[in-house]
């Protein structure tokens, strides 16, 4: 029997960063302030696009009902970061919140991390991302509904479930 959580997205917070970034949008992409002589212009707005996208991407999610973290009896699919991982490649999954100042986020650390990351993009983030941190992927936990310790009672439930314990 294949049994499936959706753990919805939480509206307060994407509303709440869609409402300060516009402000620094149209800071940044007044036309009256834009000088189109300037060849480094793109790699100086680059950042905001990039935030932008993102942003507008889980507020697209949010608004049409997709669930940001989504438990099957196979894999932990993650809409937050459009990634799907399997149960069996997971070896250790840890909640990081150090209070209000920081955002609570899982630590997931993957048995064959060459295996999840196949293309040559993958790799070079995740050797990027090895730089600063030990862990494999990070989902932001306080962009999802609920409180953080009982979503990660519930992950463990599925990753214990999966492994036969």
């Amino acid at each position: 029997m294949d049994t499936t959580i959706k753990l919805k997205f939480q509206p307060l917070w994407i509303v709440f960063f869609d409402i300060v970034s516009l402000p620094l949008f149209y800071k940044a992409f007044d036309i009256r302030k834009q000088v189109p002589d300037k060849p480094g212009l793109i790699i100086a707005y680059l950042p905001v696009l990039l935030l932008l996208y993102y942003l507008v991407s889980l507020t697209i999610k949010m608004v049409a009902g997709k669930a940001a973290i989504v438990l099957t009896d196979e894999y932990l699919v993650d809409n937050l970061g459009n990634r799907a991982i399997k149960w069996s490649n997971i070896s250790s999954i840890e909640l990081y919140n150090k209070g209000f100042r920081s955002f609570a986020r899982l630590n997931i650390n993957l048995k064959n991390p060459d295996d999840f990351f196949d293309t040559p993009l993958k790799q070079f983030k995740y050797k990027f991302r090895q730089f600063f941190t030990a862990n494999d992927i990070s989902i932001l936990i306080d962009f999802v509904s609920g409180d953080a310790e009982g979503i990660l009672q519930t992950i463990y439930g599925y990753w214990d479930k999966s492994a036969g314990l």
